[in-house]
């Protein structure tokens, strides 16, 4: 399940995952970004599912996208299905062949915000950019993290954690926001059965922590386990 993405509480705009963040930016050209459309997916494998995206993306034409578990491994061979996927987006993929994170920005919004990485994480976890206004500047951190609540889960979870934290520390200057599958829910209604696991436990404290908070969403969409 792909989470809502994350940003820090008021005072800072509230952004959303079904597209919309108020008077978020300002383009270098005095143009103001009044909306940001944003998409996350968890794909299962980019190419086995890029022709189902293609139509999800020409029907929504997101500003930004992060896709996890892109399950792509590092080549120097040409990928044409995704560039052709792609085609009008700039993109930055965190390789691994069973994970694997891609976070893309639309070429317009790229260039407009001098749009530049941040950290590709070697393990295939975070894929993060900074995008630069002259008003604001965005941290964008796309994220795949571990499922369950195994030991070797949690550390996983608590170093990606401690690597975020990092990433918003160095660049505090930005508004941070947190997109990708969180194997985790932020609320105990985020889940049918009102279980709560490890896993929701650390993810909840790293919110609380870090003063981040879900962003809101027009309908809620909870687990069904």
């Amino acid at each position: 399940m792909s989470n809502p993405s994350c940003a820090p509480t008021q005072p800072f705009p509230t952004h959303t995952t079904n597209g919309t963040a108020t008077d978020v930016e300002q383009h270098p050209t005095n143009k103001k970004v009044t909306n940001l459309k944003i998409m996350t997916l968890n794909v299962r494998g980019l190419f086995k599912s890029h022709w189902d995206l293609r139509h999800a993306i020409s029907t929504h034409n997101p500003n930004i996208m992060v896709f996890t578990e892109t399950k792509l491994n590092r080549s120097n061979k040409p990928r044409t299905w995704m560039k052709t996927l792609l085609k009008g987006y700039k993109y930055w993929s965190a390789f691994d062949r069973t994970g694997g994170t891609t976070i893309c920005v639309r070429n317009d919004l790229a260039l407009a915000m001098q749009c530049t990485t941040v950290c590709i994480n070697s393990k295939g976890r975070i894929a993060s950019l900074i995008l630069k206004g002259s008003n604001t500047n965005i941290l964008l951190v796309g994220t795949y993290w571990p499922s369950g609540s195994s030991e070797e889960a949690l550390t996983c979870r608590n170093q990606m954690q401690e690597e975020i934290t990092s990433l918003m520390n160095t660049h505090s200057d930005c508004i941070p926001m947190i997109i990708g599958d969180m194997n985790a829910t932020a609320q105990t209604n985020d889940r049918t059965s009102s279980m709560t696991y490890l896993a929701d436990r650390a993810y909840r404290n790293f919110l609380s922590s870090n003063n981040l908070s879900p962003c809101s969403e027009e309908t809620k969409r909870p687990w069904t386990h």
